[in-house]
């Protein structure tokens, strides 16, 4: 096999050849005292140029010889270029103590919004309720979605019989629009501690982060949902209200 052959055959399965030079033979040549006449000399000369073919092709890779079989082969770097259109993936790691979400318009821009407004409204209605021991006031009621409404009895259950020396304490720390009807009340707030026996010495609260989602129902921005969130308080101040 030429050297031209097996460049050939390298490209076209996509690899590039490395050390497939093809050495020369070079043969020995013997003076020998014929035996039998010139047919001697002739055999001499036939098995003489067998010889060397067997060493050109065992240079084109045969068995137990260097050839193209062994020598090392390199392939080409392959770049694969992202198609038009196409998302890049970022590997996320699980939620762990990061800080809060921070909102860029500041304090008093937030506290105007009609979600951030909504949150207070309801958080005032709901500890309010849990003071009378009245989770069914019209007031709770009017500050929720008619889903939200129906959940709140549940989930003021464990908490009901307890004092609520005001409204839950918290912090707006952003506002994200989901829709034209939807948005995302992120915030800090005493999720414990504010509320107490009757009676009862304050305890030491604990500030956590958290979301509450918020829906505008008839024209009215309402609470819908409310779930706390893994983040970082720390620096965000409270300010506490009392009734």
């Amino acid at each position: 096999m030429t050297n031209q052959a097996q460049s050939v055959t390298n490209r076209a399965v996509g690899v590039r050849s490395v050390g497939l030079e093809v050495l020369p033979v070079t043969s020995r040549s013997y003076t020998s005292r014929p035996k039998g006449g010139s047919m001697s000399v002739l055999r001499a000369q036939m098995v003489a140029a067998a010889a060397a073919a067997v060493v050109l092709l065992a240079g084109c890779g045969g068995s137990g010889t260097r050839g193209a079989a062994d020598a090392p082969v390199t392939a080409d770097p392959v770049t694969t270029e992202p198609s038009q259109g196409a998302v890049t993936l970022e590997p996320t790691d699980e939620p762990t103590d990061e800080p809060a979400e921070q909102a860029t318009d500041g304090p008093e821009a937030l506290e105007s919004d009609p979600a951030v407004q909504a949150v207070r409204g309801y958080f005032r209605a709901a500890y309010r309720a849990i003071e009378d021991d009245d989770l069914g006031s019209a007031e709770l009621a009017a500050a929720s979605t008619p889903q939200r409404a129906r959940a709140n009895p549940e989930g003021f259950a464990d908490v009901v019989h307890l004092s609520a020396p005001g409204p839950l304490p918290l912090a707006p720390t952003a506002v994200r629009t989901e829709s034209d009807t939807e948005r995302v009340v992120a915030m800090c707030a005493y999720w414990d501690g504010w509320l107490r026996e009757p009676g009862g010495e304050p305890e030491e609260t604990s500030v956590r982060a958290g979301e509450v989602v918020v829906q505008q129902v008839d024209g009215t921005w309402k609470v819908h949902d409310v779930r706390q969130v893994n983040g970082d308080c720390s620096g965000v101040q409270i300010q506490e209200e009392t009734w």
